[in-house]
């Protein structure tokens, strides 16, 4: 059964993710800065060459971080600002050669026509976050993402490039990077938890479902006293 994931739905799990959990990104951009700040000032002291893989380095590290902690936030799970700097080495090549190999994929199909060069990139947009949270494989994690997106790129293009519009539309009036940054992640995000099936293509945490379950059980009780007119007529 195909996922309906609407435009309005990206829009509402953005806005409501965002809205959860705008104070916790804000501590995670001002703890970014900081960690930046200190490794630029510790990196000019190395040379460009050594210091500029330690950039490289922390970044790949911040960027882990916040994805991981991202999809912790939908969770309901606390901030870990370990997750910034314990990335398992392995979990980091893994990206690096998916990314390589994405970027090479997708300028080979922006160099024959555009189009093909999109749909590559969102044929392989699940990659980084199967690899992080997942720790799947380079080739794993790309095999996964072709298999979860068919059917589904346009409209998780669909959402991304509306939702970037109302939100650069909302920008252009008033001063909203403390809550569209985090809306942004939350978006971006959106359709590996619902692929996943860890969110409702709503836009719901899958969670919310579950007392479903409990609804559906109560009937069988009322059943019981049909078989007591047998007994009347014996």
């Amino acid at each position: 059964m195909k996922e309906l994931m609407t435009v309005g739905s990206f829009l509402n799990f953005g806005v409501e993710s965002a809205k959860k959990n705008w104070l916790k990104f804000f501590g995670m951009i001002i703890f970014a800065i900081i960690v930046m700040i200190i490794t630029g000032f510790i990196a000019s002291k190395l040379g460009d060459t050594v210091g500029g893989v330690l950039m490289m380095i922390v970044m790949i590290l911040i960027s882990f971080g916040f994805i991981k902690n991202t999809i912790n936030l939908t969770r309901d799970e606390p901030i870990d600002f370990k997750a910034f700097f314990n990335s398992n080495p392995m979990t980091m090549i893994n990206f690096l050669i998916a990314m390589m190999i994405s970027s090479i994929m997708i300028t080979i199909g922006l160099i024959l026509l555009i189009i093909p060069g999109f749909i590559i990139a969102y044929m392989l947009i699940l990659v980084p976050y199967l690899i992080i949270d997942k720790n799947m494989g380079v080739m794993e994690a790309i095999s996964e993402s072709m298999k979860l997106t068919k059917g589904y790129k346009m409209d998780i293009f669909a959402g991304h490039f509306i939702v970037m519009i109302i939100i650069q539309v909302i920008s252009m009036f008033i001063i909203t990077l403390p809550f569209t940054i985090p809306m942004l992640l939350f978006v971006q995000i959106y359709p590996y938890l619902v692929l996943t099936g860890q969110v409702g293509a709503a836009g719901q945490p899958k969670a919310d479902t579950e007392p479903e379950v409990v609804a559906e059980s109560e009937p069988d009780v009322k059943t019981i006293p049909e078989q007591e007119p047998k007994q009347d007529q014996e």
